[in-house]
């Protein structure tokens, strides 16, 4: 599992000292996933091409761990044994049909295309075990492994769901307008059913069909600078139940976004800067304790600036850097939880130009975020988690077969807490990692 701390008071300041470990050194979460995928591209004649994408995906969890709920600022918590096996499999298909062809002035890409999709979860066990005592983390002796505390009447089976299926039907045309002018325009027919069963475990198979149209367009000022706005629409449907047994309504979105994307340094860099605003009309909030099923959660509403550069701005020397100023608020009131209103990444990399250091690089960088929230278990408590900053370095040499980089992650071992957590699970690293890495071509 990985290293975490859990909360004692209404701060991560209260949160264990890192070098307290919870739960059992046996803790662990496995995921195994395995997939069979075909591409196909077939030229049909001088004027159509057959696009085929096809694949089977399976995956299985695993996981033994010990929660550690309620604590006190005292270090008494309730501990929570709990395995857990689950699995889940799905197959999809798309297949797509392109033309390029002229009228007049304009050059149409046309795209028609064809998507089906059929999803199930396998059945799932969840042992879960609760210790009647309560247990303290600083002076209780340490948790014993999860296989050695469970007992068969800590089962809680979950049933499999049977297969689901999500189909749609596309239509695109990107319109080149001569020179200057781009534009996209596209339609899509969602159509999903899923079966499940109502409270009652009677079987039940609901279908809902809905249209999202999207839609773009593209100014080229000059081969150097390019103008641009588009809207896009979401739909999510979702095979959770609602609280009151009857499937949830699909969650619907919006995007809309202007920007502008230059080309510099003699097209080897290109910055981009954009605007955007994204519209959730409600999202969803999932029941620990009734499994499958889950309640509505606010809609959202998500503006914000956003800049990128990436390229070479001088022989050797590569730049690449983001920043990302985000506004999001829940249409109820409430904060959001793991969003920092601010990130921004700089990461730059030179390969030596004299000949007597010819191979050698150097590269280095920073990753930082604005201040986020975690939130309780109960929803009742907001967590704040101060801002920080991560730096990263490496040192690299390469010839034409083989390349060598010895990185050094969180370079001056701050302490580093994830944006999004709770009181029981509070992921953090205090240390910097060091990787040494090799690639050899044959």
């Amino acid at each position: 599992m990985p290293d975490h701390a859990v909360i004692l008071g209404n701060t991560v300041g209260t949160a264990t000292p890192f070098s307290l470990l919870t739960g059992n050194a046996y803790d662990y979460a496995e995921y195994q996933t395995n997939r069979l995928y075909y591409l196909l591209d077939q030229q049909l004649g001088h004027a159509w091409t057959w696009r085929s994408r096809g694949q089977f995906v399976q995956q299985r969890n695993d996981a033994q761990s010990w929660t550690l709920y309620n604590p006190t600022p005292s270090g008494d918590a309730f501990p929570q044994a709990e395995a857990y096996k689950y699995s889940d499999a799905y197959y999809s298909l798309q297949n797509d049909l392109i033309r390029v062809f002229g009228t007049g002035p304009v050059t149409h890409t046309v795209t028609l295309g064809m998507d089906y999709s059929r999803s199930r979860v396998g059945h799932a066990d969840d042992f879960v075990h609760d210790d009647e005592d309560t247990y303290n983390l600083f002076t209780g002796p340490a948790l014993p492994r999860v296989s050695a505390v469970m007992q068969p009447e800590d089962n809680v089976p979950i049933a499999g769901t049977p297969w689901s299926v999500n189909s749609g039907l596309f239509l695109q045309d990107q319109l080149s307008l001569g020179e200057h002018w781009d534009m996209l325009l596209a339609v899509r027919r969602s159509y999903y059913e899923v079966s499940t069963t109502d409270m009652q475990g009677n079987p039940w198979t609901p279908r809902r069909t809905k249209w999202v149209p999207n839609a773009g367009i593209v100014y080229k000022l000059t081969p150097d600078v390019a103008f641009y706005a588009g809207t896009s629409n979401g739909f999510q449907p979702l095979s959770y139940l609602g609280e009151n047994g009857r499937p949830l309504v699909p969650a619907l979105s919006r995007q809309l976004e202007v920007g502008t994307k230059l080309n510099l340094f003699h097209q080897q860099a290109w910055l981009s800067v954009s605007l955007y605003r994204i519209m959730l009309d409600h999202s969803y909030l999932f029941l620990e304790t009734l499994p499958n099923v889950a309640s509505f959660g606010p809609g959202q509403t998500n503006r914000g600036l956003e800049v990128e550069f990436a390229g070479r701005v001088m022989p050797g020397l590569d730049i690449t850097g983001s920043y990302t100023n985000a506004e999001i608020s829940n249409h109820d009131g409430t904060a959001p939880t793991g969003a920092p209103r601010q990130r921004f990444n700089l990461w730059a990399s030179y390969w030596f130009q004299s000949e007597a250091l010819k191979g050698w690089g150097i590269a280095g960088g920073v990753q930082a975020r604005s201040r986020s929230f975690g939130q309780s278990l109960d929803y009742s408590t907001y967590f704040p988690s101060p801002g920080q900053a991560e730096v990263d370095a490496n040192v690299s040499y390469r010839t034409d077969h083989w390349r060598m980089s010895l990185g050094v992650k969180n370079l001056f071992s701050r302490t580093l807490y994830a944006p999004d957590f709770n009181e029981t699970f509070l992921p953090l690293r205090t240390r910097c990692s060091v990787v040494l890495s090799g690639s050899y071509d044959f």
